[in-house]
Protein backbone atom coordinates (compact mmCIF):
# COMPACT_ATOMS: atom_id res chain seq x y z
CA UNK A 1 0.00 0.00 0.00
CA UNK A 2 1.38 3.24 -1.02
CA UNK A 3 0.41 5.79 1.29
CA UNK A 4 1.40 9.39 2.34
CA UNK A 5 0.74 8.48 5.90
CA UNK A 6 2.96 5.45 6.30
CA UNK A 7 6.41 6.86 7.12
CA UNK A 8 8.81 7.12 4.48
CA UNK A 9 6.97 4.98 2.01
CA UNK A 10 6.76 7.97 -0.09
CA UNK A 11 9.11 10.46 -1.39
CA UNK A 12 9.75 13.13 -4.04
CA UNK A 13 13.47 14.53 -5.32
CA UNK A 14 14.84 16.72 -7.69
CA UNK A 15 18.15 18.51 -8.23
CA UNK A 16 19.02 21.82 -7.03
CA UNK A 17 21.70 23.99 -8.67
CA UNK A 18 23.69 26.61 -7.29
CA UNK A 19 24.56 29.84 -9.33
CA UNK A 20 27.56 31.07 -8.03
CA UNK A 21 28.30 33.86 -10.59
CA UNK A 22 26.95 34.99 -13.89
CA UNK A 23 28.69 31.87 -15.69
CA UNK A 24 29.47 29.76 -12.78
CA UNK A 25 27.43 27.24 -11.52
CA UNK A 26 27.79 25.16 -8.47
CA UNK A 27 27.76 21.26 -8.72
CA UNK A 28 24.10 20.12 -8.01
CA UNK A 29 22.46 18.89 -4.57
CA UNK A 30 20.02 16.06 -4.75
CA UNK A 31 16.83 16.75 -2.58
CA UNK A 32 14.36 14.23 -0.90
CA UNK A 33 11.53 14.92 0.91
CA UNK A 34 9.57 12.88 2.84
CA UNK A 35 5.77 13.49 2.37
CA UNK A 36 4.30 11.75 5.09
CA UNK A 37 6.90 14.21 7.71
CA UNK A 38 8.34 16.73 5.38
CA UNK A 39 11.61 16.01 6.66
CA UNK A 40 14.20 17.28 3.80
CA UNK A 41 17.55 15.57 3.20
CA UNK A 42 20.20 17.27 0.59
CA UNK A 43 23.05 15.26 -0.60
CA UNK A 44 25.98 16.94 -2.47
CA UNK A 45 26.64 15.38 -5.99
CA UNK A 46 30.10 15.85 -7.78
CA UNK A 47 28.22 16.44 -11.06
CA UNK A 48 24.85 15.35 -13.15
CA UNK A 49 25.80 12.02 -13.84
CA UNK A 50 24.33 8.70 -14.16
CA UNK A 51 26.60 7.06 -11.74
CA UNK A 52 26.75 10.18 -9.24
CA UNK A 53 22.71 10.59 -9.30
CA UNK A 54 21.80 7.25 -8.47
CA UNK A 55 24.42 6.99 -5.91
CA UNK A 56 22.24 9.65 -4.30
CA UNK A 57 19.44 7.63 -4.71
CA UNK A 58 20.79 4.47 -3.28
CA UNK A 59 22.26 6.67 0.07
CA UNK A 60 18.32 7.94 0.43
CA UNK A 61 17.34 4.40 0.09
CA UNK A 62 19.81 3.10 2.63
CA UNK A 63 18.78 5.88 5.01
CA UNK A 64 14.87 4.39 5.23
CA UNK A 65 16.48 1.33 5.89
CA UNK A 66 18.52 2.11 8.47
CA UNK A 67 15.63 3.80 9.90
CA UNK A 68 13.67 0.66 9.39
CA UNK A 69 11.34 1.99 6.45
CA UNK A 70 11.12 1.17 3.02
CA UNK A 71 11.17 3.42 -0.07
CA UNK A 72 7.96 1.95 -1.79
CA UNK A 73 7.57 5.02 -4.39
CA UNK A 74 9.63 8.05 -5.39
CA UNK A 75 8.18 11.05 -7.34
CA UNK A 76 10.47 12.87 -9.46
CA UNK A 77 10.02 15.69 -12.43
CA UNK A 78 10.95 14.65 -16.55
CA UNK A 79 15.10 14.73 -15.13
CA UNK A 80 17.01 13.50 -18.03
CA UNK A 81 19.17 11.74 -15.38
CA UNK A 82 16.37 10.08 -13.57
CA UNK A 83 14.37 8.77 -16.94
CA UNK A 84 17.47 6.73 -17.49
CA UNK A 85 17.94 5.29 -14.46
CA UNK A 86 14.43 3.93 -13.69
CA UNK A 87 15.16 -0.13 -13.98
CA UNK A 88 18.00 0.93 -11.50
CA UNK A 89 15.68 2.76 -9.11
CA UNK A 90 13.05 -0.18 -9.75
CA UNK A 91 15.19 -2.64 -9.02
CA UNK A 92 16.04 -1.45 -5.42
CA UNK A 93 11.90 -2.23 -4.68
CA UNK A 94 11.35 1.28 -5.80
CA UNK A 95 8.18 2.63 -8.07
CA UNK A 96 9.57 5.50 -9.81
CA UNK A 97 6.45 7.95 -10.72
CA UNK A 98 7.45 10.52 -13.45
CA UNK A 99 5.64 13.79 -13.70
CA UNK A 100 4.71 14.88 -17.23
CA UNK A 101 6.52 16.28 -19.34
CA UNK A 102 6.88 20.23 -17.74
CA UNK A 103 5.08 19.32 -14.40
CA UNK A 104 7.09 20.17 -11.30
CA UNK A 105 6.71 17.86 -8.27
CA UNK A 106 5.75 20.90 -5.75
CA UNK A 107 6.51 19.53 -2.25
CA UNK A 108 10.66 19.20 -3.73
CA UNK A 109 10.06 22.86 -5.21
CA UNK A 110 8.77 24.34 -2.54
CA UNK A 111 11.63 23.01 -0.20
CA UNK A 112 14.07 23.85 -2.62
CA UNK A 113 12.98 27.85 -2.37
CA UNK A 114 13.12 27.73 1.32
CA UNK A 115 16.87 26.05 1.18
CA UNK A 116 17.55 29.15 -0.92
CA UNK A 117 16.27 31.55 1.28
CA UNK A 118 17.90 30.33 4.38
CA UNK A 119 21.16 30.13 2.75
CA UNK A 120 20.55 33.32 2.12
CA UNK A 121 19.86 34.49 4.90
CA UNK A 122 22.69 32.75 6.48
CA UNK A 123 25.09 34.45 4.25
CA UNK A 124 23.41 37.61 4.90
CA UNK A 125 23.78 37.45 8.69
CA UNK A 126 27.56 35.98 8.45
CA UNK A 127 28.40 38.91 6.01
CA UNK A 128 26.54 41.86 8.60
CA UNK A 129 28.69 40.30 11.18
CA UNK A 130 32.31 39.56 9.93
CA UNK A 131 32.31 41.88 7.06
Amino acid sequence: MLSADKPGGNGVGDLMFIIKGRNEVKPPFYVHVYVATKLTIGYALKDKTYGEVLHAIEYIDEQHKLAKHKLERLTFDRESSIVVMQEDIEARGIKLSLKAAGQKVGQAEVSIRLIREKARATKAGARAIYG
